[in-house]
């Protein structure tokens, strides 16, 4: 009986015999580019070395600086009263920092130049010319100390701002770390070349600046790069190549020959002074485990030409079912983005479409019914609340936008629990009225009502919780909000009696744009981004957020967040203000504002209460409008922030940077740049208050009376002070 021969396919035969043929090159050229590859791995292993070893320099250096901003941070948070005081500050930052593993001294230095050290020692600063304002904040120097000409590297930080003592005339301008070279020379040591090498730091001109005590010298040359000048560069490297690649800031690997035998050298520059690190290391060393690895490469490849042609069949026929299995994923994934993509903008539509229906509809009813009072107030009225859901809308969408590119900043003080759950209350209780809903505040378990903690994102997460038992609870249902101390925190509560949620759901209940159908989305309006937000900031407040829910019965939100308890005197002065209806005819301002309507807008507002309004188009026109005016002729800039020819920024620090006495005049930024992140912007650049478009209209009524108010007063002041004068 004939074996059963198996054939294998035509282009399986000829994929084999082409792999056997380029396995068969491969060896043949492998043989005679033997020395090539072998230069290759020395320099390939060389650089991996040099590259760890900059690493750790770098980390080192980093983490110094770290611990000198810290040092500055610690100084500037402290009452120092007098040089023992700063002693002993000294030495108790020294003592509560980590020690590393090498040798260092903390220090800092007054404005007279007198060095303190942590352990008490005080003498006069070497250096003076290193503490001028000219120098950069942050300065590196390795200098030769004591009687043995010990190495030391110090690390030089200028503090932001001058620490004055409280009881002595007396301010510390920057603070030091010394660092022993011979113990950070550890960090340079080579021990993959078995400590056969030689280590340089030179600055950016190759001057020697630095060379382990405990290695012999590679040359006597005190410029490395005219040393090496005048070697022999191999395999097509050269000097020209090296001081190139010096120039452009990246790292460089050659070998060289002199008459005693062949060196790799490795250099490479460090994050700091322009330094540069070099590496010598005997070519002998460098090739030992590169050699041997060669040696087995070689039987590898022989074994592997072998095994090639029987694996070939099973690779490819695997290498395509996975191919296949790829490609359907990728489709599933991308199909899956493209619905999700679709149905957010599907979402996104209808929910902008929906008030934007409303508020065209109602501008043409009260166009064609404008003789009609009544019938144009109506229209107002619901132009109003459509445009709020508009606005309420835009908010979550950014809200969630900034939650997933982590803008969202934490800013915890001290707050009163039991005062923000009031003002809370106070803010849902007109909708729950509104709606005939029984609302109830539990706040018996609460105990200790003063910590730590982010009043914004609590106030935001309890609005959010309570405006979504508002919007799904009908009349006559009862919504209650309980608080209590936990402990190890705070447990918020918000219960309802409500249409509740299946089980199905719950799984699905915090991702965005989720609601459970769409006749609830319809009927009850809202993005479904509410609760995802609520998540997201209860997370960001490494709190916990958890459900329980019956469907037609109602449901129970309860968030666990780990406040920290702080004291009654630690809260911040509360300062009242009470604004009265005050006239503020003869109150002059300019507005800045570049878009037609926007101007308008404001313009008429601003002049229904009695003030003058000037007007400019863009940054440049403010400023020349402010240059060219009387002093004292504006009471108040309204300046927005996104213009063409110079924006808002630009033109508030150029009115700041005038010689005039009204330079500093208030100015405030009127700007759809709503963001935390916008505020400070503004306020850096010299701006005093940020109000955000849609005007709030009561709030610029407070920024008008507060500021017309505070100009007043300061200009009776200068004119008395000239009376005296």
């Amino acid at each position: 009986m004939k074996k059963k021969q198996i054939k294998l396919p035509l282009n399986t035969k000829a994929l084999m015999a082409i792999v056997a043929v380029f396995v068969i090159v491969a060896c043949l050229l492998f043989a005679r580019t033997f020395d090539a590859q072998l230069y290759q791995q020395r320099a390939y292993s060389l650089t991996q070395t040099m590259e760890k070893v900059v690493e750790v320099v770098n980390r080192t250096i980093n983490g110094e600086w770290e611990r000198l901003s810290y040092v500055s941070y610690a100084m500037s948070e402290a009452s120092i009263a007098d040089r023992d005081g700063l002693l002993a500050h000294m030495n108790a930052v020294y003592t509560d920092l980590s020690t590393p593993s090498y040798t260092w001294r903390l220090s800092c230095i007054d404005g007279s130049g007198l060095l303190y050290e942590w352990d008490g020692n005080i003498e006069r600063w070497a250096w003076p010319e290193l503490l001028l304002d000219s120098c950069p904040q942050q300065q590196i120097v390795i200098t030769e100390t004591g009687a043995d000409d010990a190495e030391q590297m110090i690390l030089i930080y200028r503090l932001p701002q001058p620490v004055q003592l409280t009881a002595e005339e007396l301010s510390v301008t920057h603070a030091l770390i010394t660092l022993d070279m011979n113990a950070f020379g550890g960090l340079l040591a080579v021990s993959a070349f078995e400590d056969n090498g030689y280590s340089y730091i030179t600055d950016e001109n190759g001057m020697r600046l630095y060379h382990q005590q405990n290695q012999a010298e590679f040359m006597s040359a005190y410029n490395i790069l005219a040393g090496l000048q005048n070697m022999t560069f191999l395999y097509g490297s050269s000097y020209e190549e090296l001081s190139a690649a010096l120039a452009g800031g990246t790292s460089y690997t050659f070998e060289i020959e002199r008459e005693d035998g062949r060196y790799f050298v490795a250099c490479s520059p460090l994050s700091f002074n322009n330094w540069k690190l070099f590496l010598i290391v005997p070519e002998v060393y460098v090739s030992g485990n590169t050699t041997q690895m060669i040696r087995t490469l070689l039987i590898e490849l022989t074994a592997i030409a072998l095994l090639i042609v029987l694996l070939i069949s099973l690779f490819v026929w695997t290498n395509s079912r996975q191919t296949v299995a790829r490609q359907q994923l990728a489709v599933e994934e991308a199909r899956r983005a493209s619905r999700a993509k679709s149905d957010f903008l599907s979402r996104m539509s209808h929910d902008i479409r929906t008030p934007l229906n409303g508020i065209m509809g109602m501008c043409h009813i009260a166009s064609q019914q404008s003789h009609d009072p009544a019938v144009v107030a109506d229209c107002i009225e619901k132009i109003d609340i459509s445009s709020h859901q508009l606005m309420s809308l835009i908010n979550d969408v950014l809200d969630m936008t900034r939650i997933e590119h982590d803008k969202i900043e934490l800013n915890n003080k001290p707050i009163d629990l039991g005062k923000l759950l009031k003002e809370c209350a106070a803010q849902i209780e007109a909708q729950t009225k509104e709606s005939k809903i029984i609302f109830e505040k539990d706040i018996s378990s609460l105990g200790h009502p003063y910590v730590l903690g982010d009043a914004v994102l609590l106030n935001q997460i309890l609005i959010n919780l309570l405006g979504n038992a508002i919007k799904f609870t009908p009349e006559n249902g009862r919504i209650c909000l309980r608080v209590s101390d936990a402990g190890d925190g705070y447990c918020f509560e918000v219960e309802d009696t409500g249409i509740g949620m299946t089980e199905e759901f719950l799984t699905h209940l915090f991702e965005p744009f989720t609601q459970e159908n769409d006749d609830v989305r319809t009927k009850y309006k809202g993005t479904g981004l509410g609760l995802s937000i609520v998540k997201n900031l209860v997370e960001k407040m490494d709190g916990e957020i958890s459900v329980r829910s019956t469907y037609g019965e109602g449901s129970c939100f309860t968030v666990r967040l780990p406040l920290t308890k702080c004291c009654e005197a630690d809260l911040p002065e509360e300062k009242k203000e009470k604004w009265a209806p005050e006239d503020l005819t003869g109150m002059r301002l300019l507005l800045v504002e570049d878009n037609d309507i926007n101007r308008m807008i404001a313009r008429t507002i601003l002049e229904e209460y009695g003030v003058t309004v000037d007007t400019a188009d863009n940054g440049r026109e403010a400023l020349e409008r402010f240059k060219d005016s009387p002093v004292r002729h504006y009471d108040l800039i309204l300046m927005d922030l996104r213009m063409p020819v110079m924006d808002g920024i630009e033109a508030s620090r150029h009115i700041r940077a005038l010689a005039r006495e009204d330079a500093g005049l208030p100015i405030v930024a009127l700007t759809a740049d709503a963001f935390a992140s916008d505020e400070r912007r503004t306020r850096e650049a010299g701006m005093d208050a940020h109000l955000s478009k849609p005007i709030d209209i009561p709030q610029l009524e407070r920024l008008l009376q507060k500021y017309r108010r505070n100009r007043t007063e300061e200009w009776k002041n200068d004119e008395n002070q000239n009376d005296e004068a």
